[in-house]
């Protein structure tokens, strides 16, 4: 009797295994969702790069980029600075949605319209021109260049890139991505992924940019830096309230055109005092300046501010405040207005950090640039990265090594007509009594720069 009980007990739960099993086969399966490759174009012309306005800027809203990925640096860069070259932007779309851009052009390097060299670089990078006077052959107006990329999709689009890149290597004989964010896209997702398909990939130190990180108050800010508060209530008490002095916050249209001719003006006195020629030597780089800088203006983007003497602007200071940071990007001021050795240019930068605490900004960010006031305010410093891919395809073809030679021979002659072009504004500026004294003294100056290192900062 207890034997059959126990059978008909095993028989019972072989039935119900059994019946579960049927169940599960009648049940209908969950389908296996296939993830929707991404679609990959390439824009190359100015109407197509237009058209895609509305898209770049949700994009960028969505994404943690700076200041120059905006579709206005972007777009007025290339106005001005794009001259001949191709354009080259990279999209990536997910049904129709647009989750990526790298914003590149194509440059070629031709001797007699045979093509030496093809070189892919971004959007906002610095380009060479007869117009530099002195200033560093590629001395663009960009911080901080990056890719354009949701946060989510960082791995997806730099596996795609790699890929895209792989068919199209007939296209380009290096990539050059320029003043690259150690926190970038570019460094955290495509990097890793075009080194792990073997692409020939060099990194190196590009320009360092000191920052500001800012505390909860002001108040906790200054009892931490009393050098600074002595300096900033010394100018309130030198400029605010103060006349002939008054400070202006640039707040109309008028108002705005006219302070940036006061902008230009000033900063070419400056730095023409100093013997350079100044960033606004280059046609393209004031165009450029003033179209970005009204965009950003109507934006409400812009921080704008001067110093009047007797009713007369002699200093200004230009900056933006964007996703929770302000840029200190330029200034200018008039040594020779009485008052100019109060340091009126650094009274607005102390005003700038104000303003920002007051906005709820927690980083003030000095760009590129070795003045000591920088790194005396500055509680860390961001080191880019410059990045150069090459195409191992065609790295040692006659082609590219003649490209080589020439290029060495080019830079010489290009250093030499800098240095010579330097010279001729250094003898303009002091006269040939005190022109070799001060050029030899804006020699040593250069080499401390290029040999500057501040490693007492947190990165």
């Amino acid at each position: 009797m207890k034997n059959s009980r126990a059978e008909i007990s095993v028989l019972q739960h072989e039935h119900a295994a059994v019946a579960q099993v049927k169940k599960r086969e009648r049940s209908p399966q969950p389908a296996k969702v296939e993830k929707i490759p991404l679609e990959v174009n390439v824009i190359t012309s100015e109407t197509e790069f237009l058209s895609l306005h509305n898209a770049w800027e949700e994009l960028v809203e969505k994404c943690p980029v700076h200041l120059y990925q905006t579709f206005a640096w972007q777009w007025f860069w290339w106005k001005h600075f794009g001259g001949k070259f191709q354009l080259h932007i990279v999209v990536f779309r997910r049904l129709g949605e647009v989750v990526g851009i790298i914003p590149l052009f194509l440059q070629n390097y031709s001797v007699k319209r045979t093509v030496l060299y093809r070189r892919l670089r971004m959007l906002g990078c610095g380009i060479a021109s007869k117009y530099n006077r002195g200033l560093p052959a590629e001395y663009g107006p960009s911080d901080y260049l990056d890719a354009i990329v949701l946060p989510e999709y960082g791995e997806e689009v730099a596996k795609e890139f790699a890929a895209f890149l792989d068919v199209h290597r007939a296209l380009f004989d290096e990539i050059h991505f320029q003043d690259v964010p150690p926190e970038s896209t570019l460094c955290r997702y495509i990097l890793p992924e075009l080194k792990k398909a073997m692409w020939q990939c060099v990194s190196s130190e590009g320009e360092r940019c000191p920052f500001l990180a800012l505390p909860p108050s002001m108040d906790e800010y200054l009892d931490s830096h009393p050098a600074v508060r002595y300096r900033m209530n010394k100018a309130k008490k030198e400029f605010v309230g103060r006349p002939p002095y008054s400070v202006e916050t640039i707040g109309s249209w008028p108002s705005f055109a006219s302070a940036f001719l006061d902008l230009v003006h000033l900063h070419q006195v400056r730095w023409n005092r100093l013997g350079y020629a100044g960033l606004f030597s280059d046609y393209r780089f004031t165009r450029f300046q003033n179209d970005v800088l009204s965009a950003l203006y109507k934006q409400g983007v812009l921080w704008f501010k001067a110093v009047r003497f007797a009713g007369v602007r002699f200093a200004v200071r230009v900056g933006f405040i964007f996703k929770g940071r302000c840029y200190d990007y330029l200034s200018g001021f008039d040594e020779s207005v009485p008052g100019a050795k109060k340091s009126p240019s650094k009274a607005l930068l102390l005003m700038m950090i104000e303003n920002a605490m007051q906005n709820n900004v927690r980083v003030v960010d000095f760009l590129r640039g070795t003045e000591p006031y920088k790194y005396e305010l500055a509680t860390g410093v961001t080191r880019n990265v410059d990045i150069r891919v090459f195409n191992p395809q065609t790295r040692k073809t006659p082609r590219v090594t003649l490209y080589r030679l020439a290029h060495s021979v080019w830079k010489v002659g290009r250093r030499i007509s800098d240095e010579w072009k330097l010279l001729s504004v250094q003898l303009q500026v002091h006269g040939t009594r005190k022109f070799l004294f001060t050029y030899t003294r804006l020699l040593a100056q250069r080499a401390a720069k290029k040999f500057f290192k501040n490693d007492n900062l947190p990165v």
